[in-house]
């Protein structure tokens, strides 16, 4: 694998993480925008480094899922929007100190971020994958497949307490091999330190399509994330909630946030599996 294409998974692992289960700090001086006359304007905040979700652009700026998905919401509402680009952690941080409207950058929610954001409607579902060598002799039943084999996982993650409580739920005994990213997992599966990854659906699917790595995935079919935009719990807030609610809902009807997955997936992440 070239050194580019693994820098890049790894940091879109690294911007993954960190949304997943990091809070922040104040970084930038700028304050959202709402001028008296003429277009509302928001600023939104975005790591730029979670590849396909949030990247940087060769053009200058940020492009990927999300950034489309809220340039359509914005379309949708006549507002005019800025992008601010920070460190994962500081957007939190920026969000609490009224410096952005939201987070676009494959956002979820958890009970601890739930008592302190009202959060939008979900417009995408994260979740799990298994990857393996594509001769592996996997059966459509999830973790039942990997009965005593060793379990490439990032270590200190969501990922990891999902597969170890998986485990514990089926009662599947597995040999664990804690790892620092998800780039390092599926490169373990590859020089045949594991018998497969435990990663994030979208780490999965750029692996095979867009690194071109000879992995094949197969559904953990456990826990899918949900994907969504944390906002504060103010009036102003609020409506700004209500209107990209009510974008989101007319672009599933017509299956706008559908066609921008599969634009920058390949695939729909924007419903749940099971659903389907």
């Amino acid at each position: 694998m070239k050194i580019r294409k693994l820098a890049w998974m790894t940091a879109f692992c690294i911007g993954t993480v960190f949304f997943l289960s990091g809070c922040g700090m104040e970084q930038s001086p700028s304050k959202i925008s709402a001028p008296a006359s003429g277009e509302q304007t928001y600023i939104i905040g975005t790591a730029g480094t979670v590849p396909k979700w949030s990247e940087t652009s060769d053009k200058g700026g940020v492009q990927g899922f999300d950034i489309d998905v809220f340039q359509e919401i914005a379309k949708r509402n006549q507002w005019k929007i800025e992008w601010r680009v920070a460190e994962p952690q500081a957007l939190w941080g920026m969000l609490d100190n009224d410096q952005i409207l939201t987070i676009a950058s494959d956002t979820t929610k958890n009970a601890q971020r739930e008592q302190k954001y009202n959060f939008s409607d979900n417009y995408a579902y994260g979740g799990y994958l298994f990857m393996t060598k594509p001769d592996y002799p996997a059966q459509d039943d999830g973790i039942l497949s990997f009965k005593n084999k060793k379990i490439a996982v990032e270590a200190n993650t969501n990922m990891r307490l999902a597969l170890e409580q998986q485990a514990a739920d089926k009662d599947i005994p597995l040999e664990y091999l804690y790892l620092d990213n998800q780039a390092a997992a599926l490169m373990a599966v590859v020089n045949g330190q594991a018998d497969a990854a435990y990663v994030s659906r979208s780490a999965g699917y750029i692996a095979i399509q867009s690194l071109k790595m000879n992995l094949a995935a197969h559904d953990a079919k456990y826990r899918h994330n949900p994907i969504c935009y944390a906002f504060k719990k103010t009036p102003a807030s609020d409506q700004a909630r209500e209107k990209v609610n009510a974008a989101l809902n007319s672009m599933r009807q017509d299956g706008t946030l559908k066609s921008l997955s599969e634009k920058w997936f390949g695939t729909d992440f924007t419903y749940l599996p099971d659903e389907s």
